[in-house]
């Protein structure tokens, strides 16, 4: 029953992932967002606050968003089902680590 939940879950934050970095549903919003954490070309000459390039890191690197996507998953599956769970910090690590094992497996059969 552990290993359903783990993959419930996994398949859940790989969903959720994809959506965010891929689907075209919210591809004018993401891009929207990108162009404001980049700045307008006038801004250039100065380096990118630190906040900034590490925000626009996330929201590109299906790794780096699969863990906090992984995170609100998890704890939204704490606080509101029932299911027996391995401890909570290992269940997040297990749900990241499938989410993007199914983000990369995803990947390749598109191509």
């Amino acid at each position: 029953m552990l290993g359903l939940t783990v993959l419930l879950l996994s398949l859940v934050a790989f969903r959720v992932t994809r959506f965010i970095l891929e689907d075209s549903l919210i591809e004018e919003p993401r891009e929207w967002v990108r162009r404001k954490l980049i700045g307008m070309p006038s801004s250039m000459a100065k380096p990118m606050p630190v906040w900034r390039r590490k925000l626009l890191e996330i929201i590109e690197c299906p790794w780096c968003m699969s863990v906090w996507v992984s995170a609100g998953t998890v704890a939204l599956a704490f606080f509101t089902w029932d299911a027996p769970r391995p401890p909570l910090f290992w269940e997040w690590l297990f749900v990241c680590g499938g989410s993007i094992i199914l983000y990369h497996l995803a990947e390749k059969l598109a191509d």
